[in-house]
């Protein structure tokens, strides 16, 4: 993973860093890469050259999706890549950081709505023990049972992503004292309080909850955190990814790009502060005036200020081989695939 991380950050180097991008068409998974090497190219070239920029809280990154189930899907690429040890280490020993980059899905998915609560929080804290921790007080047989859970879970990119093997261990042990701080070496924040008292570096959320967190309260640290960052040096731009962004054709384009004027006028800073990943596989490549138009129009930036990249198949074997852990697979049930609680 590393040596492709050097790759993909030599590849945007040069680019990235000076142009917004839109990438169309390729294959879903390449797509998903097109924005996420670009997201930690961002902010190891932050901790590297601007340390004390970096010690700051804000959202570097904004990514928007259309729906609740891209999102929880995107949330299991960055716990597979962020909340990985091999990264960790090659992150603070390159950058001498005092912290890694953090992520979080925003959705109303995030426990939990309202105020943090001692009841609730307890509650909260039952669930994740039962669901990801193994019982001190269970006999051999079942707790062999719940180590399988756990190693399916992870395997599939469901399992939370907190610092060192107790990490979520610390974090439960917290919810019993309706604690919501992070550490600064856990890449995924996992309450809503927790982001709101830490905003993340990458925030993953849906347009229809970044329009309430616009004009919340609670959130408000989320954004003048964010605000006190980008006003601090003329290279610190918030990069904001509209992943599937063929959805936002018509008036849902419309709709995003008034919400995102609603943004910028929050945070206080004009397109000269922004940077755009655009990212789709349904964009016709023999229209280039209706793609500049259709640029143009959500994110406000003139056509040439973009990078146009895309994407070309490459023919593979017939019979492709894929190693599958089939018992890890085997002891994840449907109820923990599926539960909103724990996306």
């Amino acid at each position: 993973m590393l040596i492709l991380l050097n790759i993909r950050f030599l590849r945007w180097s040069n680019t990235f860093l000076v142009k917004t991008c839109l990438s169309l068409p390729v294959p879903a998974r390449e797509k998903t890469e097109c924005f996420i090497w670009p997201i930690l190219s961002k902010l190891i070239d932050e901790a590297i050259v601007r340390p004390e920029s970096f010690k700051k809280t804000g959202v570097r990154t904004l990514i928007i999706y259309p729906m609740n189930a891209l999102v929880s899907d995107q949330l299991g690429r960055f716990r597979r890549i962020l909340g990985s040890e091999a990264f960790k280490n090659y992150f603070v020993e390159d950058s001498h950081a005092t912290r890694v980059p953090h992520f979080g899905m925003y959705t109303g998915r995030t426990p939990y709505a309202g105020d943090a609560k001692l009841s609730s929080s307890r509650e909260l804290a039952s669930t994740y023990r039962d669901s990801y921790l193994v019982s001190p007080d269970a006999d051999a047989e079942e707790q062999h049972r719940q180590e399988l859970n756990i190693a399916g879970l992870k395997s599939i990119n469901k399992y939370p992503a907190r610092n060192g093997e107790d990490g979520l261990s610390v974090f439960v042990d917290n919810l019993e004292k309706n604690i919501h701080n992070p550490s600064p070496y856990d890449p995924e924040l996992i309450t809503r309080f927790e982001m709101q008292n830490c905003p993340p570096d990458i925030l993953i959320t849906n347009y229809s909850m970044l329009e309430y967190m616009l004009m919340r309260q609670r959130e408000a640290n989320i954004w003048d955190s964010t605000k006190t960052w980008l006003q601090e040096s003329a290279d610190n731009k918030l990069l904001i990814v509209l992943d599937e962004a063929h959805m936002y054709r018509g008036s849902a384009g419309g709709e995003i790009a008034l919400l995102l004027e609603r943004l910028f006028s929050r945070l206080d800073i004009g397109l000269d502060k922004v940077q755009f990943i655009l990212t789709t596989a349904s964009m016709p490549l023999d229209d280039m005036d209706s793609i500049n138009a259709f640029f143009t129009g959500l994110t406000g930036k003139e056509k040439d200020q973009y990078a146009l990249l895309t994407g070309s198949k490459e023919k593979t074997d017939d019979h492709i081989l894929v190693s599958t852990d089939i018992d890890a697979l085997a002891s994840v049930g449907s109820e923990q695939t599926q539960n909103r609680s724990r996306d």
